[in-house]
Formats: C-alpha cells, sequence, structure tokens
C-alpha cells in the first residue's frame, strides 16, 4: 500500500514538473502542485507511522487525518496560517509545534471559558460546535503540522 501510495506521489510530482513553459501563470500552478505532493506524502508518513504503531488500517488513519485538515482548513488556516504558523490575528501564540494533548488542552478550556486571553470569545466560538472526536483530530492534525 506504501508502494503505491509513493509511486502515485512521485508520478504526480514528475508530471507537476513536465510542463515547460516558463511564464508566471504556469510556474504558479506547478508550485501549488508540488505543495500538494508533499502534503499528500506528509499524509501518508504519518499514517504509515501510527500504522506500524497500531493495528489501525491505512485508509481508517488517511480519512481521520483528511477530516482534522478539513476541520483545520475551515475553522483554523485563515487566521493561524496554513501551517499553524501564524500569531491569530498579531494576538495570539503560534501554535505550530503544540503537541496534541496541549491543543486539545487549548480547546477544551476555550469551550468550558477556562482558557485564553483577549482570542476567548473568538475561538469558543470556533470550538463550540464541535465534538470530541472533532476537537481530537483537530488536535492530532495540528499538531503535525
Amino acid at each position: 500500500m506504501r508502494t503505491i501510495l509513493l509511486s502515485t506521489l512521485t508520478i504526480l510530482a514528475f508530471s507537476a514538473c513536465s510542463d515547460n513553459t516558463q511564464d508566471k501563470k504556469t510556474q504558479n500552478i506547478m508550485h501549488e502542485k508540488i505543495s500538494a505532493v508533499k502534503e499528500a506524502k506528509a499524509v501518508v508518513k504519518q499514517a504509515v507511522e501510527k500504522v506500524e504503531k497500531t493495528n489501525t488500517t491505512t485508509s481508517q488513519i488517511v480519512s481521520e487525518a483528511k477530516s482534522g485538515e478539513s476541520l483545520y482548513v475551515t475553522k483554523c488556516s485563515s487566521c493561524h496560517g496554513k501551517h499553524a504558523e501564524k500569531s491569530a490575528l498579531n494576538s495570539s501564540q503560534i501554535i505550530a509545534g503544540w503537541e496534541s494533548t496541549k491543543i486539545q488542552n487549548a480547546l477544551s478550556g476555550y469551550k468550558n471559558g477556562t482558557y485564553g486571553g483577549k482570542m476567548k470569545g473568538i475561538m469558543k466560538g470556533q470550538v463550540i460546535p464541535l465534538n470530541e472526536g472533532q476537537t481530537e483530530r483537530l488536535s492530532t492534525y495540528i499538531s503535525s503540522l
């Protein structure tokens, strides 16, 4: 399974690099494709590592990772950045590099009102709709960035 995924990603990378047009639009598309391949490789690597540690199937792990990624993109990335590298509204800590447990605790604290400074109100509105499984997948995804 891992070999098939890595082969597919390699083919995508080569196809992204095969366009000889040097205009700016083509270069941007090529960079986007390469970025997508790199992100997919990271998801595959994370999935393979988890499979090796547990008895979980690769499809379950990839599904969970995509779910966490989807939540991050829709709820978090506009303020925290694509890779959690930004201080949200120049008022929060940079969350890239945080452990999953720390993120989970912060999200729970925002949800119940026991955590956060001036971003407390904004963050509470973001996390209230999330169930425990969603916050866990979101925390796992953010910790992988």
